[in-house]
């Protein structure tokens, strides 16, 4: 159980990271934390895995924290910046558009 809630704690705090995939990260850090109690409970009776399952333990429950820390205080944030880089973008765009380049002459100047 200790290895198990580390890896799943790993795996959480990995998914956790990646903007569409976060919310779902809360699923393996909650398993995370019921088999990091449990590997804990288990490495009490055979002195067996209990720094895997302390480790999983805790990358669980920081990433249970982190998850709410990142979808409403940070990921807004960015997506604000990111939606005023593009608005700038667009209307610069639209500008360019407006204004052609000015027309070439149909004469050409005479060559000396």
């Amino acid at each position: 159980m200790a290895i198990a809630a580390l890896v799943l704690g790993v795996v959480a705090l990995v998914f956790s990271l990646i903007p569409c995939v976060g919310m779902l990260a809360f699923i393996p850090a909650v398993l995370g934390v019921i088999l990091g109690a449990l590997g804990m409970k288990e490495a009490k009776t055979t002195d067996k895995g209990k720094g895997m399952a302390t480790t999983g333990l805790i990358l669980s429950v920081l990433t249970i924290i982190w998850i709410p820390i990142y979808t409403f205080a940070i990921l807004p944030t960015v997506a604000t910046q990111a939606a005023e880089v593009l608005e700038e973008g667009m209307k610069e765009a639209v500008e360019e558009a407006a204004d052609p380049p000015d027309p070439a002459p149909d004469d050409p100047a005479p060559a000396p």
